[in-house]
């Protein structure tokens, strides 16, 4: 990590930098081990995931905790799920392990029906839910962290949000 403070260009950069890997490679790295397994595996994606937070230090707001600890859950948990596929590109990935990544640290004040409603639809459509009702991110946000257009973005929580509202009118 140490030869990253190199690529910053002025003071402030290294410190923000300091800053997020003082306040979060904790956090980040119980996310790559829930998801590999393997400590060894999680600091390899830690250190991935740290070198992409580098190269897109400019889109975290330091002030803003809880928008930075899910942006860095999602790249920690992009990174390793990459790891995951390079390694065994012919098996899918543990649906559970997902689910349990992204949810473990959400507190959910709307009741258990729509946690169990959540857990029913697709991780992409959860992760967007998640992000833009639970987190604050708008479509657009959204839409950088995951690499996507605002309009899929937008049309996918559409969708999910009339899914959502069909499986709870069916539980009901």
């Amino acid at each position: 990590m140490i030869i990253l403070f190199l690529t910053f260009d002025t003071e402030e950069e290294k410190e923000k930098f300091s800053e997020i890997y003082q306040d979060h490679a904790e956090f980040m790295m119980r996310v790559a081990r829930r998801i590999l397994q393997n400590s060894q595996d999680a600091e390899d994606v830690i250190q991935d995931a740290f070198l992409y937070v580098a190269d897109h230090l400019e889109k975290i707001n330091q002030f803003d905790r809880q928008k930075t600890r899910s942006y860095l859950a999602i790249i920690t948990e992009h990174k390793a799920i990459d790891l995951l596929r390079s390694r065994h590109p012919e098996v899918s990935l543990d649906e559970q392990q997902l689910e349990h990544s992204l949810m473990a640290d959400t507190k959910w004040e709307e009741g258990e029906d729509l946690a169990k409603a959540l857990l029913e639809l697709s991780p992409e459509y959860r992760k967007i839910l998640l992000l833009h009702y639970h987190y604050g991110y708008s479509y657009r946000e959204i839409a950088e962290l995951l690499d996507q257009t605002t309009f899929a973005v937008t049309s996918k929580a559409r969708r999910a949000k009339q899914l959502l509202a069909e499986i709870l009118t069916r539980s009901e």
